[in-house]
């Protein structure tokens, strides 16, 4: 932090909260602070709905399971036991939920005898690690993600990326809902009982237009090609500063 303070030219943050801790909370009075957000190519999720049946069968998962997702490593910060708890709630009253956790890491062990503890092991698949996010996101009828914090919460926009709602705890930082109807941020606070609920009531939506959805986050500050064209003027920017 001492290098970045007294040899850059220009600081860059992801979100808000990133760009406070490196320039502080007053960065919009300084001229060389800035926002820029994440650009992604979502060309995967085109036909990722075509990749995600032959998931299906993978994962032994039948035409009439409402498949919750989870998509990060297996570390602390995930929240994995408020996950597996909050599903064992709606497992306990929907004999078709399952739920689908794509990632490795070191609490994948205790997460695993977790699930035998609460007697959901057959409702929940461990996945593993995986190059074909899309394809997961595509499989999802809702992605579940109560995360302790995080920088900036990509997998969400991934998930409305394939047309799938998600419910997320509300320290993710809310630039990750391109499509307001798609996200619902809340407290952890609530407990898993409510969280349980709201997974039902969102199940019981009708599935939105993928491709729709996709249409958006493509045009969002999320595309690309909007990454591209900025971080090419901040550069032209700091060109003819120099000059």
């Amino acid at each position: 932090m001492l290098l970045t303070s007294l040899c850059a030219t220009r600081r860059i943050g992801i979100t808000e909260t990133a760009i406070e801790d490196i320039a502080g909370r007053n960065w919009r009075t300084k001229q060389n602070c800035s926002i820029l957000l994440y650009g992604f190519d979502f060309s995967t999720f085109r036909h990722a709905a075509v990749r995600a049946e032959k998931l299906r069968q993978e994962l032994n998962l039948e035409p009439e399971d409402r498949i919750i997702g989870h998509v990060g490593r297996f570390d602390p910060v995930k929240n994995h036991p408020f996950l597996l708890r909050a599903f064992a709630k709606l497992a306990a009253t929907d004999p078709h939920a399952r739920l689908v956790m794509v990632g490795t890491g070191r609490l994948e062990p205790e997460m695993r005898q977790l699930a035998d503890e609460l007697g959901i092991a057959e409702q929940v698949r461990f996945a593993g690690a995986t190059q074909d996010i899309a394809a997961y996101m595509a499989l999802f009828d809702l992605f579940l993600f109560p995360s302790f914090s995080e920088g900036l919460g990509i997998v969400c926009v991934e998930a409305q990326a394939a047309g799938t709602r998600v419910l997320t705890s509300d320290t993710v930082p809310h630039e990750a809902a391109v499509v307001p109807e798609a996200v619902e941020f809340i407290s952890l606070g609530l407990g898993e009982d409510a969280w349980a609920a709201r997974v039902a009531a969102l199940l019981d939506m009708p599935r939105p237009k993928a491709d729709e959805w996709l249409r958006l986050v493509e045009q969002s500050v999320f595309g690309i090609e909007r990454c591209i064209k900025d971080l090419h003027d901040i550069y032209r920017e700091e060109l003819g500063r120099v000059r």
